[in-house]
């Protein structure tokens, strides 16, 4: 199954996707999602990325949902799930990776390849019990 890691930490989830299916197979198993965004994305390895986002979140809903579900944006652009509007949700990608994360408090995810550049940077956006985690799991 292409999640790598679900964690369930401090009331927010978040799943890791390896992204190594087709376009067609995302597409199929991303039958559920109703994003609108999705169809205004033109080249085929980001609606890759962003299928397999939205695939995360589907697996962190299924012990709690049925059926479609409907992701619109907020006026400033945070991605929504129409109807549960107490969750907060986040996604992003990089490099063949995909995550979602979904809580009830405001927040948002981000990942990136590990490169020289990003360890040089890493002080101004993670703080020392961050970098104290990511050491641990190398």
């Amino acid at each position: 199954m292409p999640i790598v890691k679900t964690y369930h930490k401090n009331d927010i989830k978040i799943a890791i996707w390896k992204i190594d299916e087709s376009l067609e197979e995302l597409k199929k198993m991303c039958s559920r999602v109703l994003d609108p965004s999705l169809s205004q994305t033109s080249h085929s390895d980001r609606l890759k990325d962003r299928l397999a986002a939205r695939l995360s979140l589907l697996h962190l809903l299924d012990d709690n949902w049925e059926g479609l579900i409907s992701i619109s944006k907020s006026s400033n652009g945070k991605p929504y799930i129409s109807g549960l509007p107490e969750y907060s949700i986040s996604f992003s990608h990089s490099h063949n990776v995909a995550v979602a994360s979904l809580a009830f408090t405001n927040h948002g995810i981000d990942i990136e390849k590990k490169s020289d550049k990003l360890e040089r940077i890493k002080t101004k956006f993670i703080s020392d019990q961050e970098n104290d985690i990511c050491s641990r799991e190398e």
